[in-house]
C-alpha cells in the first residue's frame, strides 16, 4: 500500500518542467526505441494486442522527437544571442550536425539502389542528400529533409517566442500552427497526390511548433500541478483509445490523428521523465539507462540507417537455409539488423567527429593575393560566362561559342596576377602553384570516376582513368579538363617569363615588347604546325599577354589608381576586339567562312583578342560599379576554380550523370544545376583543403605557428644545399685535375 502510495505521489505529484530538460537523452533515446520497435518486420500473433498495439503506434516517438527537438533548438539559439552571435552561426551548427550523418549514411544505401533501380545522377544527388522527399516522398531519411526545413524556418519562431509570456507564447503557437495546417489543405486541395506522398511531414509542424513555444517554460523550469498531470495522462489515455477504434482517424479524418499525436507525445514525455527520474538510483536499471542514453546520442544516425540494414538483412539473411531453419527467423534477422545498426551508428558518429576536428583544425580560408576588386569581380563574371557557355551548348545554341571566351578571361588574369610577383624559388613557387591545382583536381577525379562507375560504367577504363589522373586523357562529358594541362605548362613556364622580361623587355618601349609577343606567338603557331607540340598558341598568347600586363602596367598600382599607358593600350585592344568580333559575327551570320583566307588559322586569334577586350571591359565596369566589394562577387571568386571543374558534369555529363533534363520548365533544370554546382564547388574546396593538411603531429593554430619570413626560408634551403654544393665543386675539382693530368 504505501508502495502504491509512493508511486502515485510520484506519477501525480507537482513537478518542474525542467525534468524534460534533465532526462532529454534518455527521453530522446526511449523514442528512438520505441520506433525502432515500429519499423521492425517482427510478425506479432494475435495472443498479444496490447504488444501488437504498442509497435504500430511507435510513430508516436517520432512527435516526442520534435517536441524535444524545439525545446532543444531554443537553448541553443538563445546561447548564440547572448554571445552576439545570429542565425548565421546557428545554421553553420545545424549544417555541421546533419549534414555528415545524412550523407555518411544515405550514400552506401543509394549506390546500392543504383545498381538494383537505376536514377539519375541528380535524383541520386537529391536522395543522398534526402532533399527528394520533397519531390514524391520516396526517402527513408525523410526526417532528416523535414529537419532541414524545421531549422530553416526555426529564426523566425524565435524571433515570435517572448520568454516568461505565456499566453502570448499560446497564441504565437496557435498561429504557427493554424497558417500550417491551412497551408497543407492548400496542398491537398491542389494536388491530393503530392499531399499523401509528403504528409507524414505536413501533418506534424505543429508538434515542432509546440516543442518551440513550450521551450521558454522548460527553460526555466516551470512547475506543473498534480491536477494537470493527472488531467493530462487521462487526455492522452482517451485520445490513444480513440484512435486505437479509428483505424481510418479521428472523426472519419486522418490527420485529426496526427495532430492528436501532440498531447499524447507530450504526455508521455511528462510520464516516462518522471518514471526515468524515480528510477535514476536504482543499480539494477542502469545498463538500460545507459542503452537509452546511448541510442539518445545516436538518435540521428540510427533512424537513417536501421531500416536500410533492416531492408539488407532481410533480403540476404532470411533465404539462408540456416536462417530458416531456425524458429522465428524473423526475430533473428531483426535482432542482427538491431546490432547492425548499433555498430554503424557508433561508427558514423566517429566519421562525424573525424570530420568536424578536420573542420576544427583548418584555418579560415586567406584572402586572394591580390585583393583588387577589379580582378575578382572579372573572374567571378568569367565563371558565370563559362557556365553559361556549356548550358547554351546543351541547348545547341551558337552563342556558347562566344560566351566560351571565359576561358581566355582566366587565362589574361592568372597573367596579370603572377606577373606582379616576384619569383625567387622557380622550383619551390612551381611545385606550389602545381599542388594548388593538381590537389583539387585529383580530389575531383576520384570523385568523378565513382560517378562514371555507377551512372556511365561503359566509359571507365584503367587506361581511362590512370589518363584522367595524368592530366593527359579525358572522359567524354568531361572535356573542359584541356584547361589543366594548360595552366600546369603556364606555370611551368612563367619563371621563364620573368627572366626574360626582367632581363630584355622591361627597359624597351611598349611597341617593341608588344612585336616581340607577336613573334614569340608566331614561333609558337609554327611549333603546333609541324606537330612539335600540342598547345593552342592563341590561349597562351592570353596568359604572357596578360603576364605583361601584369609586369609592366598592373605591379604597383593601387586600386582605383589611373595607368594613362594602361588605359591607352588597353582601350585599343578594346577597340580592335570589337571590330573583329563585329567582322567575325558578320560572316558567320552569313556563312562565309570559306570565302576568307585563312579563316581557321584567324578565328582563334580574333577570340583571344575579345578575351583582352572583354577583360578590359569587366574590369572597367567593377571600378565604376564597385561590385568587385560584394560578398556573392568575393565568393564566386574564391570558388571560381572548384566552379570551374565540377559544373560541367551536371550540364554535359555523358549516360545519365547530365542534370539538365530533371524538369519539364528549362528554368528550374539552370536552377538545380546552378545549386548543385555551388555545393559540389563548396565540398571540392573543403576536400581539396583537408587534403593538403599535414599529419596529426604537424597540426598547429596560427598563434602557435612562428611566422618565417622569406630570408629565413631562404637560409634554410642554404643550408641544405651547402653539402650538395660542397661535394659537386669537389667533383669539379677533381674532373680539372684529371684533365690536365691527361694533357
Amino acid at each position: 500500500m504505501k508502495d502504491l502510495k509512493s508511486l502515485r505521489s510520484t506519477l501525480t505529484g507537482p513537478v518542474s518542467l525542467g525534468i524534460l530538460s534533465r532526462e532529454r537523452s534518455l527521453l530522446m533515446g526511449m523514442a528512438m526505441a520505441w520506433v525502432v520497435f515500429f519499423h521492425m518486420t517482427i510478425w506479432i500473433s494475435g495472443d498479444w494486442p496490447v504488444l501488437s498495439f504498442i509497435k504500430g503506434m511507435g510513430n508516436i516517438g517520432v512527435d516526442m522527437f520534435l517536441i524535444l527537438s524545439g525545446a532543444g533548438l531554443y537553448h541553443s539559439y538563445q546561447t548564440l544571442s547572448e554571445q552576439g552571435l545570429g542565425f548565421k552561426e546557428f545554421y553553420r551548427k545545424r549544417f555541421w550536425r546533419i549534414a555528415p550523418a545524412v550523407v555518411i549514411c544515405l550514400l552506401p544505401w543509394f549506390t546500392y539502389q543504383q545498381f538494383t533501380a537505376p536514377s539519375s545522377f541528380a535524383r541520386y544527388l537529391m536522395d543522398i542528400t534526402s532533399l527528394s522527399f520533397w519531390r514524391d516522398g520516396r526517402n527513408p531519411g525523410w526526417y532528416a529533409a523535414f529537419s532541414i526545413v524545421l531549422y530553416a524556418l526555426y529564426p523566425l519562431i524565435f524571433a515570435s517566442i517572448r520568454p516568461g509570456d505565456a499566453r502570448r507564447n499560446i497564441s504565437a503557437f496557435l498561429a504557427w500552427g493554424g497558417v500550417f495546417v491551412l497551408f497543407s489543405y492548400i496542398i491537398k486541395w491542389y494536388d491530393p497526390v503530392y499531399y499523401w506522398q509528403i504528409e507524414l511531414a505536413l501533418s506534424r509542424f505543429p508538434v515542432f511548433f509546440f516543442g518551440c513555444f513550450i521551450a521558454p517554460e522548460i527553460e526555466r523550469g516551470r512547475e506543473v500541478s498534480g491536477w494537470f498531470l493527472l488531467a493530462l495522462y487521462v487526455a492522452s489515455g482517451v485520445l490513444i483509445a480513440w484512435m486505437a477504434g479509428s483505424p481510418e482517424g479521428i472523426g472519419g479524418v486522418y490527420e485529426f490523428t496526427r495532430y492528436a499525436y501532440c498531447p499524447v507525445a507530450f504526455g508521455l514525455l511528462m510520464l516516462s521523465a518522471r518514471l526515468l527520474s524515480a528510477a535514476s538510483g536504482a543499480s539494477a536499471l542502469r545498463p538500460v539507462r545507459a542503452g537509452l542514453g546511448f541510442a539518445g546520442q545516436h538518435t540521428l544516425e540510427i533512424y537513417l540507417l536501421h531500416t536500410q540494414i533492416l531492408s539488407v538483412c532481410s533480403r540476404f539473411l532470411l533465404p539462408l537455409p540456416g536462417i530458416q531453419g531456425l524458429k522465428r527467423a524473423d526475430v533473428w534477422v531483426n535482432l542482427a539488423a538491431l546490432l547492425l545498426t548499433l555498430a554503424g551508428a557508433g561508427a558514423v558518429k566517429a566519421l562525424e567527429r573525424t570530420v568536424l576536428r578536420l573542420k576544427e583544425r583548418m584555418e579560415p580560408d586567406a584572402p586572394r593575393e591580390n585583393p583588387d576588386a577589379g580582378i575578382a569581380f572579372v573572374r567571378a563574371a568569367a565563371a558565370a560566362m563559362i557556365i553559361a557557355c556549356h548550358m547554351l551548348q546543351f541547348y545547341g545554341n551558337a552563342l556558347a561559342y562566344w560566351l566560351n571566351v571565359g576561358v581566355e578571361v582566366f587565362l589574361i588574369i592568372s597573367g596579370v596576377l603572377y606577373g606582379q610577383r616576384d619569383i625567387s624559388a622557380p622550383f619551390g613557387w612551381i611545385r606550389r602553384q602545381w599542388r594548388k591545382v593538381l590537389v583539387p583536381y585529383w580530389v575531383f577525379c576520384l570523385a568523378a570516376v565513382f560517378a562514371y562507375a555507377v551512372f556511365a560504367n561503359e566509359y571507365v577504363t584503367l587506361y581511362g582513368c590512370a589518363g584522367l589522373l595524368l592530366a593527359c586523357k579525358r572522359f567524354p562529358g568531361l572535356g573542359h579538363l584541356w584547361f589543366i594541362p594548360y595552366i600546369l605548362l603556364l606555370y611551368l613556364m612563367t619563371p621563364l617569363l620573368q627572366w626574360t622580361y626582367d632581363e630584355y623587355l622591361s627597359e624597351r618601349p611598349d611597341r617593341e615588347v608588344a612585336v616581340w609577343l607577336m613573334l614569340l606567338t608566331g614561333v609558337l603557331w609554327l611549333l603546333r604546325y609541324y606537330g612539335i607540340e600540342d598547345f593552342a598558341e592563341n590561349r597562351l598568347v592570353c596568359y604572357y599577354g596578360g603576364y605583361v600586363l601584369g609586369r609592366r602596367f598592373f605591379r604597383g598600382k593601387k586600386e582605383g589608381e589611373r595607368n594613362p599607358a594602361l588605359e591607352k593600350w588597353m582601350n585599343r585592344a578594346g577597340a580592335a576586339a570589337l571590330v573583329t568580333a563585329a567582322a567575325r559575327g558578320f560572316i558567320q551570320y552569313h556563312a562565309l567562312e570559306e570565302a576568307v583566307p585563312y579563316w581557321s588559322y584567324v578565328l582563334p586569334f580574333i577570340h583571344s583578342l575579345m578575351g583582352f577586350g572583354v577583360f578590359w571591359a569587366l574590369y572597367r565596369a567593377a571600378g565604376w560599379s564597385g561590385l568587385g566589394k560584394s560578398r556573392c562577387v568575393r565568393l564566386a571568386d574564391r570558388y571560381s576554380f572548384e566552379m570551374y571543374l565540377t559544373h560541367h558534369i551536371f550540364i554535359l555529363g555523358a549516360g545519365r550523370l547530365h542534370c539538365m533534363e530533371v524538369f519539364s520548365h528549362p528554368a528550374c533544370n539552370v536552377l538545380l544545376v546552378l545549386a548543385f554546382t555551388a555545393a559540389s564547388a563548396w565540398l571540392l574546396h573543403f576536400a581539396a583543403r583537408a587534403a593538403k593538411r599535414p599529419p596529426e603531429r604537424n597540426f598547429k593554430t596560427r598563434s602557435e605557428t612562428p611566422e618565417r619570413t622569406q630570408e629565413q626560408a631562404q637560409e634554410r634551403r642554404a643550408k641544405k644545399r651547402a653539402p650538395v654544393l660542397e661535394k659537386m665543386s669537389c667533383a669539379v675539382r677533381q674532373a680539372h685535375a684529371f684533365i690536365q693530368y691527361l694533357s
